[in-house]
């Protein structure tokens, strides 16, 4: 994701924290890379789903608003990941960060 908006920190720390969460799960189950990257998949969906349950009820003063396009933007940020990792415009790190993304 691009620093658009000054993110970057915030979202690198995002990153570790997922990488951390995918390694040791693989390090602690016979799961299968694909399906624990389905289940974390899932796991954003839900988080998806109750925000923006919660901001249809009003519940939240942050004022933002769910809209009919934010799966397509969500997915969207998956597909270019993956565009870039298929025309090699990401440095080849997946396995230096899998076997240090212990902690």
């Amino acid at each position: 994701m691009a620093d658009q908006d000054g993110s970057e920190p915030t979202q690198t720390e995002i990153d570790h924290h997922l990488m951390v969460t995918f390694c040791r799960t693989l390090d602690s189950t016979a799961l299968q890379p694909m399906t624990v990257m389905r289940m974390m998949a899932s796991a954003l969906g839900a988080i998806y789903r109750q925000t923006s349950a919660s901001h249809h009820e009003q519940v939240c003063p942050c004022g933002w608003q769910p809209l009919p396009s934010d799966v397509e933007t969500l997915l969207a940020e998956i597909e270019a990941e993956h565009a870039d990792c298929r025309q090699g415009l990401r440095r080849a790190e997946p396995a230096r960060a899998v076997n240090r993304a212990g902690g």
